[in-house]
């Protein structure tokens, strides 16, 4: 993933977290980012993101936080345009309209 793409994603999530009165977590792994954010009100999770250049398979990671966390909504992000598909409770879509969506 771009580094400029990953900045803009994290500035937009704290512009967002802040706004909607939310926690969020930065999980780092390698090169992979991984974001949660949680609901200040009883600290559970709200929905997480998953940032990658091109890959559409939904990702084991996701989901492993998404069963192991019990997390409603979860997206990969792609920096890859026109995607917005549905794979094993996953929003896997474009970069530019999840980051037009959030702020």
């Amino acid at each position: 993933m771009s580094s400029n793409i990953c900045v803009d994603f994290k500035f937009r999530a704290n512009i967002f977290a802040y706004r909607q009165n939310c926690s969020l977590i930065f999980l780092l792994r390698g090169k992979n980012i991984r974001i949660l954010l949680s609901t200040t009100q009883n600290n559970n999770p709200w929905f997480s993101v998953e940032v990658k250049t091109s890959d559409i398979t939904p990702l084991k990671n996701l989901n492993y936080y998404k069963e192991r966390l019990k997390i409603p909504f979860n997206y990969q992000i792609v920096q890859l345009e026109g995607i917005d598909l549905l794979k094993d409770d996953i929003r896997i879509m474009s970069a530019s309209k999840f980051l037009s969506a959030i702020v």
